[in-house]
């Protein structure tokens, strides 16, 4: 069965005010563009920053929200570095000088439970939102929230959607670790992306 992906591009020509967790863009200027990926595609950045700050929202709301979500975030980022992603994710308490804002929703209107906003300038990563929606399906857990950030953050660093079913880039992600393949492809594109 075939997918249809919904990217949408949208320039911006007016600033919007920065203002602490929430997702709201950064200011902007005509040289910067937001990439809504609805569909969780690759970032298509050719080069990955060596160094991201990260927040994580501390705390929700939301029904479904555990406590526990915020460790197993920072957890997604640290099974990446372990496997010698060449990324520094620094975390931070401050979610306006963060690249990378996780936040926790309820829902979304898409049948996902993680999805991605970019902003880019001059073809650069400026700032990533990352949001999970933990009343997507029944069953929303620790692990779950895992798993999902991993993917994200696999399209963060470059990677697209894998048909392989224990991949962390397959479509439907059913397991909170990385698979061999997964290690082996990430090895070799930083590999590839430091050669002069």
């Amino acid at each position: 069965m075939k997918r249809s992906v919904i990217l949408s591009i949208i320039l911006a020509a007016t600033p919007a005010p920065m203002v602490a967790q929430v997702p709201v863009e950064p200011p902007q200027t005509a040289c910067c563009q937001r990439v809504e990926i609805i569909a969780n595609r690759s970032s298509g950045f050719g080069m990955v920053p060596e160094y991201m700050s990260v927040w994580v929202e501390p705390s929700s709301r939301h029904w479904a929200f555990d406590p526990a979500f915020v460790g197993e975030a920072r957890e997604a980022f640290g099974v990446w570095s372990d496997a010698g992603v060449p990324v520094i994710f620094d975390f931070t308490s401050d979610s306006t000088r963060a690249m990378i804002r996780i936040f926790w929703r309820n829902r979304f209107t898409e049948p996902v439970t993680g999805r991605s906003t970019w902003w880019t300038a001059d073809g650069r990563l400026g700032r990533v939102d990352m949001e999970i929606a933990l009343a997507a399906h029944p069953g929303v857990d620790a692990p779950v929230v895992r798993a999902v950030i991993m993917h994200e953050i696999g399209h963060l660093l470059g990677f697209s959607h894998s048909r392989e079913p224990d991949s962390i880039m397959s479509y439907y992600v059913s397991r909170a670790e990385l698979s061999e393949r997964d290690v082996a492809r990430m090895r070799k594109r930083f590999a590839l992306q430091t050669r002069p």
